[in-house]
């Protein structure tokens, strides 16, 4: 199985989310264009996913008061997209691997939830892990389809359905 990798759907997630809180449409538009991007290149993302990962997110935000939200949901967008777990800038294409590649381990919606509050604390305590003003995830150097994802118009049109 092809598996989408933590950091692909813990961006594309919370990206989805900020679409929604930013925007004039409903969340499972976002949730269903997103997902059927991914279908193209892993096999354990679904509409469904998307949107319970969006729903808890939401929840977390309005459970600790949360300001700023559009700020945090790009802080995450940019640090999961530059920095890999270890803390070391993500190299998006080596020589024998692409960071965009399917993994052997399924991401949980408990694992992106609990990746967004670790940030999103370590975001409050600090000011200093703001987004760089120049910063657009379609402009990063080989990210190629992913980057493409962040540049798609979303309109009601297509599935709605949840299945």
């Amino acid at each position: 199985m092809r598996h989408c990798p933590f950091w692909v759907l813990g961006v594309v997630s919370i990206y989805a989310t900020r679409q929604y809180v930013n925007g004039q449409l409903p969340l499972l538009a976002f949730a269903s264009k997103y997902a059927s991007i991914l279908d193209e290149h892993y096999d354990d993302v679904s509409k469904r996913k998307l949107m319970l990962i969006s729903e808890e997110v939401m929840n977390f935000l309005v459970e600790v008061d949360a300001e700023n939200i559009l700020d945090i949901f790009n802080s995450y967008i940019y640090f999961k997209t530059t920095f890999d777990e270890t803390g070391e800038l993500r190299k998006m294409k080596t020589f024998f691997k692409s960071a965009l590649s399917s993994v052997s381990t399924d991401t949980t919606v408990e694992d992106i939830l609990r990746s967004f509050k670790v940030f999103t604390y370590r975001y409050r305590s600090n000011d200093a892990m703001s987004i760089p003003s120049e910063w657009e995830l379609p402009a990063v150097e080989k990210i190629g389809w992913l980057g493409d994802l962040f540049e798609q118009e979303i309109t009601l049109h297509g599935s709605l359905d949840l299945d």
